[in-house]
């Protein structure tokens, strides 16, 4: 059985898999409630809480009939925050050593890119390869925190990235204007919830366009934050909401630069 540990960003997560059978034990510790307060990821207060959460953990898994039966550790070694990953590294080398087991260092995305073929394993371990070479080529899009990219994985399970975002990923505008409309963190589900009060973008064009004089309207085209100001246009949030949902939702994998291309056409849009 394989024990796989992630510490990448804001959660602390162990898991056992049996090739036999899928997955037999997963552990996961949320960090959201923490992070919240600041409305997004605080790196050090993240290496800190993996720290304290990754032992509890650990001890849960080795009070579990699966602990005897672990013959190789693997983990997560990038990308993600830097002290996050050296605690999961850390760890998965010492309990590597002690078990005398191979340890098999894991790209973060490959792990989301491969993911969804763990059900279709759960479902029929047996005839696992089969089915999932029949499924293959598959194309697929990552949207993860930093990440958003839309890569292929061909018949001879070699994985490519076909394109990306240019400068922040959806997660990251998504939490950024989240926070700017003064909706909380995890910016993305709180703009998807509120997104169903929202018009077509159209009407939000419109409306942009016909105001005077564009007072207190300003295009800030920062590479990190990509986000759009407009004064005290408190009638206009829903429809940003909006709008950012339907872009997402859409699964455009340029969908920063598209939003910003597009808005600029225009010249300008808006949060609070």
């Amino acid at each position: 059985m394989i024990l796989a540990l992630e510490s990448s960003c804001d959660e602390t997560a162990l898991a056992v898999f049996d090739p036999a059978r899928g997955l037999t034990m997963e552990l996961v510790h949320s960090q959201i409630a923490l992070h919240e307060r600041y409305g997004g990821v605080v790196p050090d207060l993240a290496t800190r809480e993996h720290l304290r959460n990754l032992p509890p953990l650990l001890r849960r898994l080795r009070e579990s009939t699966e602990w005897s039966g672990i013959t190789a550790v693997a983990v997560t070694h990038g990308p993600g925050l830097a002290g996050c990953l050296a605690i999961g590294l850390a760890a998965a080398k010492a309990l590597a050593l002690e078990r005398r087991v191979p340890l098999l260092g894991v790209n973060h995305l490959r792990g989301h890119a491969w993911s969804p073929f763990i059900a279709l394993h759960e479902a029929e371990p047996a005839a696992f390869a089969g089915r999932r070479d029949d499924l293959l080529p598959h194309l697929g899009l990552i949207v993860s925190g930093g990440n958003t990219l839309l890569f292929e994985i061909d018949r001879a399970r070699r994985l490519s990235v076909l394109s990306s975002t240019r400068d922040d990923a959806a997660g990251e505008a998504l939490d950024k204007g989240a926070k700017l409309l003064g909706l909380g963190y995890p910016g993305g589900p709180l703009i998807e919830q509120r997104a169903a009060a929202g018009r077509h973008l159209r009407e939000l064009e419109a409306t942009l366009k016909r105001l005077p004089d564009r007072p207190g309207v300003y295009l800030m085209k920062d590479a990190r934050g990509a986000v759009l100001y407009v004064g005290k246009a408190q009638s206009l949030r829903s429809r940003v909401r909006s709008y950012w949902q339907k872009q997402a939702a859409g699964g455009e994998v340029h969908l920063i630069r598209t939003v910003i291309d597009r808005i600029a056409d225009i010249e300008y849009t808006m949060t609070d």
